[in-house]
């Protein structure tokens, strides 16, 4: 699982985000190797951090060069925790949950979520859905309205009705 390129470290965290370094150098080759998906290479890019055994990803919100970094080549970052899962004996993501009962700690290494672990996360294969598009950036990540969970809370739909048109 954990085959991808180390893009950086924890340096702190709170209950909502984590605090981190990343290397300009690694996100720059990322984005050549990911021309096709420059989005997941930046803001909105979804990471992976292994805890414990137990892989946490948080959505990248914010980047900025380190001024205290003498070689230039620290971005600082904001990453916002969307939640945790288990993993497979194979390694692969087996499922996917909201909310984290594992936090990072500084030193944790951060990855760029695999595009199969994006799939778990945001479209799980066996559940009943509405494929109504794509989830941006990616290719083929599948985005999905969720029956089950939607209809196990409070939801509207929402809209306006088309007008007639009425003869002159």
């Amino acid at each position: 699982m954990d085959d991808s390129e180390i893009l950086g470290r924890i340096v702190g965290t709170t209950g909502a985000l984590a605090t981190c370094h990343l290397s300009r150098t690694a996100l720059a080759a990322s984005r050549s190797t990911l021309a096709h998906d420059m989005a997941n290479t930046s803001v909105g890019a979804i990471m992976r951090i292994m805890v414990a055994g137990t892989p946490v990803f948080a959505s990248l919100v914010d980047l900025a060069l380190d001024k205290d970094d003498a070689h230039d080549d620290a971005i600082v970052a904001s990453a916002e925790y969307l939640g945790e899962g288990t993993l497979a004996e194979s390694g692969a993501l087996a499922n996917f949950r909201r909310g984290l009962t594992a936090y990072p700690q500084p030193g944790d290494e951060i990855r760029f979520a695999t595009e199969a672990e994006l799939s778990r996360i945001f479209a799980p294969p066996d559940v009943p859905h509405v494929q109504i598009g794509r989830v941006y950036p990616t290719r083929n990540v599948r985005a999905p309205i969720l029956f089950d969970q939607l209809l196990a809370r409070h939801f509207a739909i929402v809209g306006q009705a088309a007008q007639a048109s009425r003869p002159p």
